[in-house]
Parts: structure tokens; C-alpha cells; sequence
């Protein structure tokens, strides 16, 4: 786990950063928090609907047919992080998140819709580049080893994995100064979206939206969300 924080230094220069006429002074100007480095693409899962149409039969060949394109998909090195987003959820027709390699958007709204559970309707996507100041592959290959270790033959959903926070605040370059000055316990975090859609989301060890403090770093500047997600133990190594 590891914990953001700004010096007082920092501080201290951000509020020294005018000259006496109200100008700013190029040679003492704060610099803009790093960007984020690694690039993905992040894929919210929304129901799709289709779940109260479907046959009994049907829906669990594609619940099925779900979990085995997870599996492919990752085994493949395309799909670096999939869970669930638990009740109570900020948007009421989430049901889970898939975190893919950077590529193209028609590329991973192809990988995304060769599930079955797409395809049969019952989960729709939403797609958003995400830069992230991790190496989000390392999770996904130290969790592929811990289950490779572990001797288990046919891994069930959720092997290895508990529960996390999601903080999705905006505007993004406010919320991002907002965590770097927190102390939240947070695992990663990244610029996710484009345009007036963007965001800064973050994974905090947590392991329940009821474990949040009482105030939100950032204060009346800053517009939090939060989300309980469900992923790989393999997080709390970042």
C-alpha cells in the first residue's frame, strides 16, 4: 500500500508562486502534478437489460460463457483486471468494471463484446481511456502466478480477490491535488476519460464504502463518487 502525500515545502512554494505585483514568477511556479504514465482502457459494465427476457437456460450459458472469456482474455494478456461493483452502486445499472490493454476502441469493444453475457444482452459497455501511475500488468501477473501456485485446477470467480473503494472525483486536475495531499490509503490512481467528461478515479484499500473517512479530501472543490469493488489481493502490492 502507498500512502500520497505533499511535502510542506510544496506547499509552502505554491503559496510563494506571486511576485509582489500579483504576477507569477516562472522560477518558483509549482509544477503541475505528474501525469499519469501507463495508458489502458478502462471498460464499466452496465446491464444490459436482457436479464429479464432471458430463459433460465440461456442466462446460465451466458453467465458461463462469461467467466470463460474472463479467463481467456486474461490468459491471452488483453484483460488485466475484471470485478464486480457491489450495492449500494453510485450508478444504478453498474455491475462491474474490465480494465484491458491499451488499444485501439474498436479493438476493445471487440474483445469486451465477444463475451457471452454481451452478446446475450445482459451487460452493456461503456469505454474510457484510463492513465494510470501504475503498472497495472504486474496485479494481473502476480495474481496469474499466486493461482498458478496455488495447484487449484478450475479457479472459481473471485479466487484471491476481496473487496476495494473506487473515487471517482471531478474535475480531474482538482481531484488529483486532492489525493496527492490525502492521506488515503490508495493503492493506484489515473486520469480516466476525455474531453468534459474527464475524471480522476482511484482505488483505495478499503473494504467497503463505509470505511471512507467523513470528509473527502478536496473539500467544496471537488465532487467524489464512491463505488465498492471486488478484485485481485494483488492490488495491495502495487
Amino acid at each position: 500500500m502507498r500512502v500520497i502525500a505533499t511535502s510542506l515545502l510544496s506547499v509552502l512554494l505554491a503559496g510563494c508562486a506571486s511576485g509582489p505585483d500579483g504576477t507569477t514568477d516562472p522560477a518558483t511556479t509549482t509544477p503541475e502534478p505528474e501525469l499519469p504514465r501507463a495508458t489502458y482502457s478502462w471498460v464499466w459494465l452496465h446491464a444490459g437489460g436482457a436479464e429479464e427476457t432471458i430463459s433460465q437456460e440461456d442466462l446460465e450459458a451466458a453467465q458461463a460463457g462469461h467467466f470463460a472469456s474472463m479467463r481467456r482474455l486474461a490468459d491471452d494478456g488483453e484483460l488485466l483486471l475484471a470485478g464486480p461493483l457491489w450495492p449500494p452502486r453510485a450508478v444504478a445499472s453498474h455491475r462491474g468494471v474490465f480494465l484491458f490493454r491499451r488499444g485501439s476502441m474498436a479493438n476493445v469493444l471487440e474483445l469486451a463484446g465477444s463475451d457471452p453475457a454481451v452478446q446475450a444482452g445482459l451487460l452493456r459497455m461503456e469505454v474510457e481511456p484510463f492513465a494510470a501511475d501504475a503498472d497495472l500488468a504486474t496485479a494481473a501477473r502476480r495474481h496469474a502466478e499466486w493461482v498458478a501456485a496455488s495447484g487449484v485446477e478450475d479457479p472459481p470467480p473471485g479466487l484471491h480477490s476481496h473487496g476495494y473503494v473506487l473515487l471517482v472525483g471531478r474535475p480531474a486536475v482538482a481531484a488529483r491535488r486532492a489525493l496527492q495531499a490525502s492521506e488515503l490509503p490508495v493503492l493506484f490512481h489515473g486520469t480516466l476519460g476525455s474531453g468534459a467528461s474527464l475524471s480522476e478515479l482511484a482505488c483505495l484499500d478499503y473494504r467497503s464504502v463505509d470505511d471512507l473517512p467523513g470528509a473527502l479530501p478536496g473539500g467544496d472543490t471537488v465532487a467524489w463518487t464512491a463505488m465498492a469493488w471486488f478484485s485481485t489481493e494483488e492490488l495491495g502490492a502495487l
